[in-house]
């Protein structure tokens, strides 16, 4: 068998091998001009500089929202910073799933990247019998944007104006207060369960699509409280239409610094990890993951972008490829401790 390398492979030794297996040797010269077209073709393609092309950015949500909000806001200027369009594709399915195994099953060349979350990449691993996918084997960080802020609101129906005075209440009326959540195994049901637990009360978990898919019950007092992203309660809030009794996660937010953490009122309760940030399929080249990062890490810190996030509930902290990498080995053991404490079984 003799081995014949391509003009791409000889100038770029790291690209994968190719093997011919011809039944007789044909001399270079005698090689048909379209064979020739696709070596130059190649080679042109292989010498331009990354990127080239537009790149995709996947999105582990469905409605639109915050999240999306962010991603649009984050994209636009790192786009002008690497000067090719970056097209979001959002596709919620499955908890998010769906997306993150496109992102698994893409080449890893620069092309196709994830805006993922600690709830889709960290928790879903312990709550999803056969998993398809895990967040350090299979992906590459490439940045930390930072944390979205979670907190606990209260149907006016309900009759507390506390986090303490909740506690209590819940604990004369065992199973009679209810609390809605984006769904089971996410943040805030996973926040309501450690509180359950310690507190030593018991709730009637109600799981929704979204968080806006449960304010009309929320304000109408079919549920009696909601955990979810503060952005989202604050056009209620505005109109009293609902009370914020605590800030499950992301620290105090500056718009609201009267109300208090729960990991201050109720002793052991650790924050579950909250942040979003953006990895690449398995194997992305140091090169680019570098590339990459420096674009999101700057266009997340310019001082408008931050405002706009913040405003949508999300703290910029971000993380450089290295840093993010040691933050998810982490609070991926976390996160399974947490979930195996607040005694949330896999399906």
């Amino acid at each position: 068998m003799q081995r014949v390398f391509s003009l791409a492979d000889a100038a770029h030794r790291s690209t994968e091998e190719r093997i011919m297996k011809p039944s007789s040797f044909v001399p270079f010269a005698l090689l048909g001009g379209a064979m020739l077209a696709a070596l130059a073709m190649s080679l042109s393609m292989a010498a331009q500089p990354y990127p080239s092309k537009p790149i995709r950015m996947l999105l582990t949500l469905s409605a639109a929202g915050g999240g999306q909000n962010n991603a649009r806001i984050i994209a636009e200027k790192a786009s002008e910073r690497l000067g090719v369009p970056l097209v979001l594709e959002a596709n919620g399915a499955a908890g998010g799933a769906i997306s993150v195994m496109n992102a698994v099953r893409a080449e890893p060349d620069g092309y196709t990247i994830l805006y993922s979350n600690a709830q889709t990449l960290l928790f879903r691993p312990y709550l999803v019998r056969n998993n398809p996918y895990h967040p350090l084997r299979d992906l590459t960080p490439i940045m930390q944007i930072g944390e979205a802020t979670q907190s606990l609101a209260a149907s006016l129906v309900l009759p507390v104006t506390s986090f303490a005075e909740l506690i209590e209440y819940a604990k004369r009326n065992p199973a009679k207060v209810s609390y809605a959540t984006t769904g089971i195994g996410t943040t805030g049901h996973l926040s309501g369960a450690l509180i359950e637990r310690l507190a030593g009360i018991q709730m009637v978990h109600v799981p929704y699509k979204g968080g806006a898919q449960s304010l009309p019950d929320l304000t109408g007092g079919r549920v009696q409280l909601s955990f979810t992203t503060l952005n989202t309660f604050v056009p209620l809030l505005d109109r009293g239409k609902i009370r914020l009794l605590a800030i499950t996660q992301g620290g105090r937010n500056e718009r609201l610094p009267d109300v208090p953490l729960v990991a201050d009122i109720l002793p052991g309760y650790e924050v579950p990890p909250g942040w979003v940030g953006i990895v690449g399929p398995a194997r992305l080249p140091p090169a680019l993951v570098k590339r990459l990062a420096e674009a999101f890490i700057r266009s997340a810190n310019l001082p408008e972008v931050k405002l706009r996030i913040a405003e949508l509930g999300t703290t910029v902290r971000t993380q450089t490829p290295q840093q993010f990498a040691i933050s998810i080995k982490q609070d991926i053991e976390f996160a399974g401790s947490l979930i195996k404490a607040s005694g949330v079984e896999p399906d």
